[in-house]
């Protein structure tokens, strides 16, 4: 009886360790202050990958970062409306090599490609800054397109490769 107690709590414990460890992976939070690295107007392009596209065909972006973490810009064709930059992990997830840095989310206006099979509502566009020797620092991601909020499984417009400048 003595070992199912203890064999309990033990799982109970390893249960809470796991749970805040996946927490402090975790970011979503709203940058109230933007780091001055990513204040700025960002362009670039992204390859769509979807088998209603072209192959490879590029998506124009343009993200302008201000520095209370709000996004204004272009996906596309689309303007980008109540978009924010925000923390996509935590420290843990930053040692692991866990997502990204950087989110970018937020509502897209107009069409972002011709063609859409839907019309495309939310944007999502994880990226990293990249700074490597010999190279000017810039933007690296991915950007997908939704009908939802949240993702979900109904991707519209997905697009690998990212990467922007800054002006």
């Amino acid at each position: 009886m003595k070992q199912l107690i203890n064999t309990a709590r033990l799982r109970r414990s390893a249960g809470l360790v796991l749970l805040a460890a996946f927490a402090s992976c975790a970011g979503g939070e709203r940058l109230s202050v933007t780091p001055s690295s990513l204040q700025g107007v960002w362009r670039g392009e992204a390859l769509i990958g979807l088998t209603w596209a072209d192959k490879d065909q590029p998506l124009p972006l343009v993200f302008e970062i201000d520095a209370d973490g709000r996004v204004s810009g272009k996906v596309g064709d689309a303007a980008l409306k109540n978009a924010y930059v925000a923390s996509n992990r935590g420290d843990f997830g930053r040692a692991l090599d866990l997502a990204t840095d950087y989110v970018v989310r937020g509502e897209l206006e107009g069409v972002v490609v011709a063609n859409e099979p839907k019309a495309s509502s939310f944007v999502i566009a994880p990226f990293n800054v990249v700074e490597k020797a010999g190279e000017e620092r810039h933007i690296w991601g991915s950007v997908t397109t939704w009908d939802s909020p949240n993702g979900g499984k109904n991707e519209i417009v997905g697009a690998r490769d990212m990467v922007l400048r800054r002006e």
